[in-house]
C-alpha cells in the first residue's frame, strides 16, 4: 500500500487521488454551472458541506474499531480513516442532502443534475489518474508489473473511456429535469459493474463484490429517477430546462 506522509500524518496514495479529484469534480461543476445554469452556483456550497461531512465521519470510522482512540486525539488526528468509513461518510452525506433539501425546498432535480455531473466528471478524472489493475489478460493492451510475460487488465483505463461516454451523454441532457441525474447514475452503475468483471474477486457479500454492491445501489437509482422523470410529469418543467 502506498502511502503519503507529512511529518507524523500519513494517509493513503489513493486517498490523496480522490481528494484531488473531488476538487477537480467540484471545479468541472462550477463550469457546467456556468454554462448551464449561473443562478445554481449556489449548490456549490451545499456540495462542499456534504463532502466535508463525509471526510469527517471517514477520518473518525478508526473509533469504531480502536475506542481507545477516544483517549488520544493526536493519534486519531493520525490515523487514516477505514474503507467502511468511506461507506459510513457517503451515507452521511446523502442524509445530509436529502434533509437540506427538503429544509430550503430546493428543486431536486436541478441539484441532482448538478451533483451527478460533478460526479462522472470526479470519477472519470479519478480513473486517469490512479492506475488500477485487473485480472491476467493476454490482450496486447494488458499492462505488465514486474514481470513482463504476465499482463493485467487496466480497469482504470477502462473505466475513463466509459465514463468519457456517459459524460457526453449527460452534458447533452437538458438541464434541470432530473435527465442529467438519471444518466450519471445508470452510467456509474453499468461502467462499474462492467469493470468488476475484469477485476479480482476479494471479499464478497451474498456473492457480490462491494463496487458491484455499489453499482446495483447507483443502477436502481437511476432507474427511479427515469421512471419519476419519464412517467410521472417529468415534461412539466421542460420549459424551463437549459
Amino acid at each position: 500500500m502506498e502511502v503519503f506522509q507529512l511529518g507524523s500524518f500519513q494517509i493513503r496514495l489513493d486517498w490523496v487521488y480522490l481528494i484531488i479529484t473531488i476538487a477537480l469534480g467540484m471545479t468541472a461543476t462550477k463550469l457546467y454551472l456556468k454554462k448551464k445554469a449561473p443562478s445554481d452556483l449556489q449548490y456549490l456550497d451545499f456540495f462542499g458541506n456534504a463532502i466535508f461531512l463525509a471526510f469527517i465521519l471517514w477520518k473518525l470510522s478508526p473509533i469504531f474499531t480502536q475506542l481507545d482512540l477516544l483517549i488520544n486525539p493526536f493519534v486519531l488526528l493520525v490515523t487514516p480513516g477505514t474503507p467502511n468509513g468511506l461507506s459510513i461518510g457517503i451515507l452521511g452525506a446523502v442524509i445530509y442532502g436529502a434533509w437540506t433539501i427538503k429544509k430550503k425546498q430546493l428543486p431536486w432535480r436541478r441539484v441532482m443534475d448538478a451533483l451527478l455531473f460533478g460526479s462522472v466528471c470526479a470519477i472519470f478524472l479519478y480513473s486517469i489518474t490512479h492506475w488500477r489493475y485487473g485480472t491476467q489478460t493476454a490482450m496486447p493492451w494488458g499492462i505488465s508489473l514486474s514481470d513482463s510475460a504476465y499482463r493485467y487488465h487496466p480497469v482504470n483505463v477502462y473505466q475513463a473511456l466509459l465514463m468519457g461516454i456517459v459524460i457526453g451523454r449527460a452534458y447533452s441532457k437538458p438541464y434541470g429535469m432530473g435527465k442529467v441525474a438519471y444518466t450519471g447514475f445508470l452510467g456509474i452503475g453499468i461502467s462499474t459493474l462492467a469493470i468488476t468483471l475484469y477485476m479480482p474477486k476479494l471479499a464478497s457479500w451474498y456473492g457480490l463484490t462491494a463496487p458491484q454492491w455499489y453499482a446495483i445501489i447507483s443502477l436502481g437509482i437511476g432507474l427511479f429517477i427515469y421512471f419519476i422523470v419519464n412517467l410521472k410529469g417529468g415534461q412539466v418543467h421542460e420549459s424551463r430546462a437549459v
